[in-house]
């Protein structure tokens, strides 16, 4: 089972997407499949760009990879 989390405006009423996003998962396993089979894939259009998580500074500390270049159309629902 893994969490995903896109990261959206607080001040937009409609939740608008920031254009990233965090997954994380549950194993060292599934999060190296997860960056081999979707990393600089197509989606809604856009190409995405994943890094796993080292920093704990600027990121979700449960997070395990940071998907960045997300369509600002993708939401949490």
């Amino acid at each position: 089972m893994k969490t995903a989390t896109v990261a959206s405006d607080p001040k937009s009423s409609n939740k608008k997407s920031l254009g990233y996003g965090y997954v994380s998962f549950h194993s060292e396993e599934e999060l190296q499949r997860c960056l081999k089979e979707m990393n600089n894939k197509m989606l809604q259009g856009k190409q995405i760009a994943l890094s796993k998580q080292i920093e704990k500074n600027n990121f979700d500390p449960k997070a395990n990879v940071f998907v960045r270049n997300l369509d600002k159309a993708v939401t949490q629902d």
